[in-house]
């Protein structure tokens, strides 16, 4: 029930209660002891004959009996003014207890809003954070390769739970396609990633032939994969990380990196396998 329906039944009931008696009471004919005032009573004067005193007997009675009606009267009155108080009083009862429910429902509310936003300040929020590498030479083979691997950074502020990463690298003649499907898994174990924390993948091989293509523009060098993790909240979702980048480089990487030789290597997203829940 809204509250101005309620005020409005209650001003009505107020009012009723505040003109119902004296309308009742201005409606009504007058008595008989009222009309009997303008006659002669018969129970007054000191001859009492026996019609006269059969008479003062009707006129005691029919004063009781009025008496009595008032009194009924006055009785209902009292009870109509006492089921409506009640009536009233459970009205205000109930109001305060929607009132009640209504404030604790707000601050269940609020607590919840506060406790969600201090779990999105903490949780724990996993980032790709680049691509490192190394050079290396075989020599039983008489060959230069570079390790690369991607790196994992917690930029949250509290520990990941279950943890696991996956990194694949896709070399070839021709531009990744639109609709390339990253659909390759192997079950990693879980680990774990302190606030701050860093995490390198599997190493990832490119040997320096491969390498001068990449230079060169001739080969196109993709690295791309996925971070999965839970946050050391009750009830936490799995969330993800997915990266996909294109690999350039300047330098010779057949020779070894020196002061002559600066070899880089530069990592950007393309269009598409780029977002984190």
């Amino acid at each position: 029930m809204k509250p101005i329906s309620i005020a409005a039944i209650l001003f009505a009931l107020l009012a009723v209660l505040a003109g119902w008696p004296s309308k009742a009471i201005s409606t009504q004919p007058k008595s008989l002891v009222t009309q009997s005032l303008a006659i002669n009573r018969p129970c007054m004067g000191q001859d009492k004959l026996d019609h006269q005193s059969a008479l003062c007997a009707q006129w005691r009675g029919t004063v009781a009996a009025e008496k009595s009606a008032e009194a009924a009267q006055s009785a209902n009155v009292t009870l109509i003014v006492g089921t409506t108080l009640s009536f009233i009083s459970i009205i205000l009862v109930l109001i305060a207890i929607r009132q009640t429910r209504k404030a604790q429902f707000l601050s269940e509310e609020s607590l919840n809003l506060a406790r969600n936003n201090s779990q999105r300040e903490l949780r724990a929020y996993v980032v790709q954070d680049g691509i490192s590498f190394t050079s290396h030479f075989d020599p039983e083979k008489g060959v230069r390769w570079l390790r690369l691997t991607a790196k994992w950074r917690n930029a949250g502020n509290t520990p990941t739970v279950d943890l696991a990463v996956q990194v694949w690298p896709l070399l070839s003649e021709k531009e990744m396609p639109g609709d390339f499907t990253f659909d390759k898994y192997v079950e990693p174990g879980p680990a774990a990633l302190a606030a701050g924390g860093v995490i390198e993948s599997d190493a990832l091989t490119l040997t320096a032939k491969d390498g001068r293509g990449v230079r060169d523009g001739k080969l196109f060098f993709y690295i791309w994969g996925w971070a999965r993790y839970r946050d050391v909240f009750d009830g936490s979702a799995q969330h993800q990380t997915r990266f996909c980048v294109r690999i350039t480089m300047l330098g010779e990487p057949a020779l070894p990196i020196s002061d002559t030789n600066v070899l880089q290597i530069f990592s950007s997203p393309v269009g598409i396998h780029n977002d984190a829940t």
